[in-house]
């Protein structure tokens, strides 16, 4: 099994924490070939994308010679079996279950449901951090994120996108994590959470 393994980081530096994980999962060669991509770039959107295709500006659909594609951030960290136990669950989007970094979001996973319509998520549609199980949302962030190959080679490019969103009174616009969750829904595909497959958000 190929995994790619995508990480966008603003001056193409990764936590300390986030170097142990790769160094470990480097380590398990029976289960997986690593293919390590890391992005720098100030617009996160852009740095994502780079980490599947050099190619910014392609039009076409691609085939991929990697069989899963990890999306990671350059702050989490995680043992290897929360890998193993997202490539076992079988389905097409997975995330780890990790909160956000914030005085408010730190009890909240960042992962959740929309509200009136996709693209408007209010923290009471969070996840709170103590659910556990795996369960089927709308959006989950993409910093320790499985996708299968599949799914890449049926979206249209750019898969990270900032999306705008109208609400009937204004328009905002949302974050890549959040586009690429509406464009993966519309594809037909579900998006799932392992609430008891915990990564560390490291402060920074």
């Amino acid at each position: 099994m190929i995994l790619r393994i995508g990480i966008p980081s603003y001056d193409g530096v990764l936590c300390e924490e986030t170097q142990h994980t790769l160094a470990a999962i480097k380590e398990e060669k029976k289960l997986w070939t690593i293919d390590l991509r890391v992005a720098s770039g100030t617009y996160p959107a852009h740095a994502r994308n780079a980490c599947i295709t050099l190619d910014e500006c392609h039009l076409k659909k691609q085939k991929y010679n990697f069989d899963y594609f990890l999306s990671m951030d350059a702050d989490i960290a995680f043992d290897v079996k929360n890998l193993e136990r997202l490539v076992a669950a079988n389905v097409d989007i997975i995330s780890m279950a990790y909160t956000g970094r914030t005085e408010k979001t730190c009890n909240l996973l960042m992962a959740g449901d929309w509200g009136i319509k996709p693209g408007i998520s209010s923290m009471s549609c969070w996840l709170p951090v103590y659910a556990h199980g795996i369960k089927k949302c709308d959006w989950v962030g993409m910093g320790a994120c499985l996708l299968k190959k599949e799914v890449l080679e049926k979206m249209e490019h750019p898969y990270f996108r900032h999306t705008v969103i109208d609400n009937g009174e204004s328009a905002n616009e949302v974050t890549e994590d959040w586009g690429f969750c509406i464009a993966a829904k519309n594809a037909g595909y579900d998006i799932w959470i392992d609430r008891d497959n915990r990564a560390a958000h490291i402060p920074h």
